[in-house]
């Protein structure tokens, strides 16, 4: 599957949406067991029990090796020009 990424970048890179492609469907395609997960809410108060805090864990290591490259994966959406982010 990595061989067919394109080579890495800055910024977001549009990735066709075919079968066989890098284009994954993490739930569809049986690519983890979604009863082993959790939901993490995205703004609860206190110390690595929200999204944010578990986010800023991996984005603070890779800002601190400069070996690291970070990847985030998903859709693009915004920004809308009547809503703030």
């Amino acid at each position: 599957m990595t061989e067919l990424l394109p080579l890495a970048g800055r910024g977001w890179n549009t990735l066709p949406s075919k079968p066989g492609k890098t284009s994954l469907d993490f739930v569809r395609g049986d690519l983890f067991d979604p009863a082993r997960t959790r939901l993490l809410p995205p703004d609860l108060e206190g110390c690595d029990n929200a999204l944010a805090d578990v986010l800023d864990h991996y984005v603070q290591r890779a800002i601190s090796d400069p070996s690291i490259s970070l990847f985030v994966l998903g859709e693009q959406f915004g920004p809308e020009p009547a809503t703030a982010d």
